[in-house]
Formats: C-alpha cells, sequence, structure tokens
C-alpha cells in the first residue's frame, strides 16, 4: 500500500528543505531512511504542493525574502516542462467516456487560472542558507509552490479521478483513433489472451497506421498495476528485423477502476512491416530487451 508524503510531518519537512536549497549528508540519510521506511508515492511531484500545504497557514506570522536564485531557476524548469505537457483548457465532458493514459502512463489536462500568471519575487544572485528551514522563507516559497499547483492542478484531480480532468483526453484520443481507422490501409487486430493471470478478462484491439508510424491500444478489464512492482510495455513485431529483439512501443501503466483505457503508440524505431503486437509485463521503467516471461496479450497481424 502506497502512503502520502503529507502523512510523515518530518519527511515533508527535508522534502521542503531539499527543494529549497538541499539537504546536507546526514539529512539526505534522514531522507533515504524514511522514504525506504514506507512505499510513498513519487515524493518529487510533492515537494512544491507539499511545502505550500504546510506554510500556508503560516504565512502571515513571517516575513518574506526573495526567492533564492537556485529554486526560481528549478521552479521555472518544472513549470516549462508542466505547462509544455498541458493540453487546452477542456470542457465538461459525460463520465461515460473512456480514460486515456499516455504511453508514459498518466494522461494530463488542465485549466488555466489566474494564479498561474503571477510571478512571485525573485533575486537575481543565489542567496545564503540561513538557519531555519523556514523562517523568512515562507511567503516566496509558497508564492512558488502555488504557480507550481496552478500549472500543475492535474495531479491531484488525476489522483481523486476527476471526470472533468479525463473525459476531455479521452474524447480526443477516442476521436484521433476513430479518424485513423476511417483512412484507408488502416490494420485493426483484435487483442489474443495468454494464460497470464493478469490477462483473464482482457478485450480491446490494436489500430496502426504503416504510413504514418500512429496507432493505439485499447483495452478492456486489463488489471491495474502496482507501479512500484511492474509496468506494461508494448513491443511491435517487424518482419525485417531479428524476432529476438521486437520494437519498443513504450510503457504505460493501467490505473484502478478503469473498464476501458486508450493508449497512444510511441514506436522507437520505424515499423517496416509490422508481424505481430504484444504487451507483457516488466519492472518499472520498463526493459530495453523483454524476457518475455508474461506476455498478457498478442495481436498477430495474419491472423486478422
Amino acid at each position: 500500500m502506497s502512503n502520502s508524503v503529507m502523512q510523515n510531518p518530518r519527511l515533508v519537512e527535508l522534502l521542503v528543505q531539499r527543494a529549497v536549497d538541499g539537504l546536507n549528508s546526514s539529512e539526505r540519510a534522514e531522507l533515504n531512511q524514511l522514504l525506504s521506511e514506507e512505499k510513498y508515492v513519487d515524493a518529487g511531484r510533492f515537494e512544491y504542493t507539499a511545502a505550500s500545504l504546510l506554510l500556508a497557514g503560516d504565512v502571515e506570522n513571517n516575513t518574506p525574502e526573495e526567492m533564492p536564485y537556485s529554486l526560481r531557476e528549478r521552479l521555472m524548469a518544472q513549470a516549462d516542462t508542466v505547462a509544455a505537457s498541458m493540453p487546452a483548457a477542456p470542457s465538461r465532458q459525460s463520465t461515460s467516456q473512456p480514460r486515456v493514459i499516455s504511453i508514459a502512463g498518466r494522461s494530463r489536462s488542465t485549466t488555466a487560472t489566474p494564479a498561474a500568471s503571477a510571478k512571485p519575487a525573485m533575486s537575481k544572485a543565489p542567496a545564503s542558507r540561513k538557519a531555519s528551514s523556514f523562517g523568512g522563507k515562507v511567503g516566496w516559497f509558497a508564492a512558488a509552490a502555488s504557480v507550481l499547483i496552478a500549472l500543475a492542478g492535474w495531479w491531484p484531480r488525476m489522483q481523486s479521478g476527476d471526470p472533468m480532468v479525463e473525459a476531455p483526453m479521452a474524447s480526443t484520443l477516442e476521436q484521433k483513433r476513430q479518424d485513423l481507422l476511417a483512412q484507408q490501409g488502416v490494420l485493426q487486430r483484435t487483442w489474443q489472451t495468454t494464460p497470464d493471470p493478469a490477462a483473464s478478462g482482457v478485450t480491446g484491439d490494436v489500430v496502426w497506421d504503416q504510413r504514418t508510424q500512429n496507432g493505439y491500444l485499447r483495452f478492456r478489464g486489463l488489471q491495474a498495476n502496482n507501479t512500484n512492482e511492474m509496468t506494461y510495455q508494448l513491443w511491435i513485431f517487424d518482419g525485417t528485423r531479428d524476432e529476438r529483439y521486437p520494437i519498443d512501443g513504450g510503457i504505460f501503466d493501467i490505473p484502478p477502476g478503469q473498464s476501458e483505457v486508450i493508449i497512444p503508440i510511441t514506436a522507437k524505431l520505424q515499423v517496416r512491416n509490422p508481424a505481430a503486437f504484444a504487451v507483457t509485463i516488466e519492472k518499472p521503467g520498463g526493459s530495453v530487451v523483454s524476457s518475455r516471461d508474461r506476455i498478457v496479450v498478442l495481436a498477430p497481424v495474419a491472423a486478422g
């Protein structure tokens, strides 16, 4: 079972300090020990959010300082990354739409908020570290966190399964899949299950356009995976290549409670002559060459 870092005040404090101006060797050791004791959700994603929640109630009791240069750079880098990944602002959709999971594992969506345009005060040179981990840093750190929260608002919504986030993305990918199917020469193959326990009750298909090298996977009933233990990975067997080394089609995760998911294919190499598509269970992060110990579904092209 994965716990939230917010359940451990000392862990939150160390994560905040790491985000602000780093940890010394003893603090790093303590942080590593705390992280190893429990299976926490990705601590890196919560550094800024956790700090904002922790400090927001104490802003009035502290004198704000200018933001350190190092934190400004990290904040801007993270903001750029999040902003680049966000689609256009969504409109309300029916919750009956299928969930869409990106090949990296998580779909994203957000609605712009006024807070996102606010710029926190920034210093032009690195600030020296002070004895207190919080103190006068409260004002600018809360401001920095609020900007990231506004930009990355999809994260808590994804955790709660907010249909306002999921449905627009599902609608977009489903429409793209249907548009692709309407083109001539596009192949569609139904998944064939294996005896692997994860394959029980799985249905769906793969759609692939050889001309554009684009495609989509669709699954119904595929078991949710614990991302700390495993991930799903697509492999594309090419008739012109050694079958021992199929093309990596990307890794993806299945969250709990989803009856249907649609996943874009991202082939790492050009597919010259697709012979089969297969999904395996791999270690977190995927594999360069799969052992194929756990093949969940197959879709031979010739069988279609």
